[in-house]
């Protein structure tokens, strides 16, 4: 099975532009370190990261969650998860609407920091893709109430 490639997939679902997809190519290639085409399709302004998250759910088949409403998130499943790991690798478990685990990504191919959340989970959770602000935005969230939580405890 052949996987649709990301600008494919935006070409088709997005008002992005063929010349606009070829521009962002060739700025790809003259960069080092080559960045992901997806973040150079954002910087332009040719895409939103919501665009490209939707996209990289389709490309890769997995669920796709556009806000973690705050019945999403259970403090319990990021208490032993530095906050720092978790806001640079853009990854969070939250809870589904039938309130079983999942473990959200900005990038459905970043791997290591999926593995690493399901070592401290101690258990399998699939995967759903996330835009990256929306996830820095709850993992915020998700710490501001148990910071408080535990000042209201003393």
């Amino acid at each position: 099975m052949q996987t649709e490639s990301i600008g494919q997939i935006l070409l088709r679902d997005t008002e992005l532009t063929a010349e606009q997809l070829d521009s962002a190519l060739r700025l790809q290639q003259t960069r080092r370190p080559r960045p992901e085409l997806g973040r150079i399709l954002i910087e332009k302004g040719f895409i939103t990261s919501n665009q490209l998250s939707k996209a990289l759910a389709r490309q890769w088949d997995l669920p796709f969650m556009d806000t973690i409403s705050p019945g999403r998130l259970k403090v319990d499943l990021i208490r032993d998860l530095p906050l720092e790991f978790l806001k640079k690798q853009c990854v969070l478990p939250v809870l589904d609407q039938q309130g079983r685990v999942h473990i959200a990504l900005a990038d459905p191919l970043n791997v290591e920091a999926y593995d690493a959340v399901l070592n401290r989970l101690g258990r399998y959770c699939p995967r759903l893709v996330c835009p990256a602000s929306e996830i820095e935005q709850a993992v915020s969230r998700c710490y501001y109430q148990n910071f408080n939580r535990k000042n209201t405890d003393n």
